[in-house]
């Protein structure tokens, strides 16, 4: 039996799954998420994995991994050294380990912008129906671990995937409350990227601006959900049960950023298509964006506010996405032109 294999490589975790073809039907065999940290290469990762579900890397006839990071491409192959873990992604070397089957190596956005149209009803919440063009581009942006963004350009009958590194692009603040966050950080580490502030990290980095320059101190439980665990995650949901000021405080800032960047990218990229949010964080919030503070902060552009409402806008609410996007790529590689 011939397998394809697919996942979505992040800093924090990687989303694995084999799959068999029943004509151009994906039907997944096995699924497991595996933590990055524990595996010191990428292929030491697929080892495990492929020993999980019981498969020789005889039974793999493509591949498709999806990773957070520039790709480069040398010829037919691709490469990339990952953004946030020391790890490298060559398409020629894992190639050869699995018997020189067609092996891509995507941007993990690319995968998300191949998963659009594949993305049940389900697993979209609508923000903004706007007035949806279905020959326009659709933009996917998304928070976790860093911060990525593809488009979609519908123009053609075959869509065309552009992925993008814009998070690493200077923060640019839309307020001075935000002004004086970028100042605090410049000041202390003397950059200042998009990512850096919009991204699961950079909810704990909201935190400590306002710790240190407003003096707005977390309570006990708070203080110590920090200190044991994910501190974003904590002060994230101590924000939408209300329970803490300084929690609330940051996911009020950062919920505004939020919105702020992807009113910035609408304007840069028109997507009449749709513009959907993805990445872990969104998700997490969801009773976060779905607030008039959310969409007032996108909408916030009295030149532009009325092309801004035209832009449908929703957030994807699978974590899968990246996933289902590099299985439908891989098993593109197998289909006939």
């Amino acid at each position: 039996m011939s397998y394809l294999l697919a996942g979505d490589i992040g800093g924090t975790k990687c989303l694995m799954a084999l799959a068999t073809l029943a004509g151009e039907q994906i039907e997944i065999q096995h699924e497991a998420s595996l933590p990055s940290s524990e595996y010191p290469t990428l292929e030491s990762m697929l080892v495990a994995f492929l020993g999980q579900a019981k498969v020789s890397v005889q039974d793999i006839g493509a591949t498709v991994l999806a990773v957070a990071g520039p790709i480069q491409t040398m010829g037919q192959h691709s490469y990339c050294r990952l953004t946030n873990l020391p790890w490298e992604a060559s398409s020629k070397q894992l190639s050869s380990w699995l018997n020189h089957t067609p092996v891509e190596i995507i941007n993990d956005f690319a995968a998300i912008g191949y998963a659009l149209s594949h993305i049940e009803t389900d697993d979209l919440e609508i923000l903004q129906d706007g007035q949806p063009d279905s020959r326009a581009p659709l933009l996917a942006v998304g928070a976790g671990t860093g911060l990525g963004l593809c488009m979609v350009d519908q123009t053609n009958a075959l869509s065309r995937i552009y992925a993008s590194e814009t998070g690493h692009v200077h923060f640019a603040p839309a307020d001075i409350e935000q002004l004086d966050l970028t100042r605090y950080w410049l000041e202390k580490q003397g950059h200042c990227t998009r990512e850096f502030i919009l991204s699961g990290p950079g909810i704990q980095r909201i935190a400590e601006y306002l710790q240190q320059t407003h003096n707005i101190q977390p309570g006990p439980d708070l203080d110590r959900s920090m200190r044991e665990g994910d501190a974003s995650a904590a002060l994230s949901k101590a924000a939408m049960d209300q329970s803490d000021e300084l929690a609330q405080q940051t996911m009020r800032l950062f919920v505004r950023i939020y919105a702020g960047q992807l009113s910035d990218l609408a304007l840069t990229y028109l997507p009449r298509g749709g513009l959907a949010i993805a990445g872990g964080v969104a998700a997490r919030i969801l009773p976060l964006m779905k607030t008039q503070t959310f969409l007032d902060a996108f909408l916030d552009n009295p030149t532009m506010r009325s092309l801004l409402e035209q832009i449908p806008l929703s957030v994807i609410t699978t974590h899968r996405s990246g996933l289902i996007g590099a299985l439908h790529h891989a098993r593109d590689l197998c289909l006939p032109d």
